[in-house]
């Protein structure tokens, strides 16, 4: 499918994935948030953060 932006959405499932999100409207604009996990992940949110961190100060 694609918008006016010319941006294409796909709705996809990847199997063992689960959706989480949430909507916030600051002013007149709302934000839609959505994330992907895996339920076989062993990954912690917190390791993952730091991960990231460690990372962008390697660069």
């Amino acid at each position: 499918m694609k918008d006016d932006n010319n941006l294409t959405q796909t709705t996809e499932e990847k199997p063992m994935q689960k959706c989480v999100g949430f909507s916030r409207k600051i002013g007149n604009t709302t934000y839609e948030v959505s994330g992907f996990y895996s339920d076989t992940a062993t990954e912690t949110l917190e390791g993952k953060i730091k991960r990231i961190i460690r990372e962008g100060i390697k660069k």
